[in-house]
């Protein structure tokens, strides 16, 4: 416990990739539901246009988010991947 505390409070240890997947379901989940409701109130107001935009808008609006999130990521992956050749180069010198 106490390396672990010792690796968060040193900024070795992130939290922000896990908020980040957590955020992602929560964003997913709130557009998925406006989604729905926007589906149902073209339908019940006989809007066919708005409904086939919301159809096509609603899965690019999810990737463009879900590929956001990913770059965020990416960002804390690059940071394990330098932090672990710069431990090795550590120790080999």
């Amino acid at each position: 416990f106490m390396d672990y505390l010792k690796k968060f409070i040193m900024f070795d240890k992130f939290i922000t990739p896990s908020i980040v997947q957590i955020f992602f379901w929560i964003i997913a989940g709130a557009a998925l539901l406006i989604t729905l409701f926007g589906l149902l109130g073209a339908l019940f107001n006989g809007e066919l246009a708005l409904f086939l935009l919301i159809l096509i808008i609603a899965p690019i609006l999810i990737l463009v988010i879900r590929i956001y999130m990913e770059l965020i990521l990416l960002f804390f992956k690059i940071y394990e991947k330098l932090h672990s050749i710069d431990e090795r180069l550590k120790k080999n010198y």
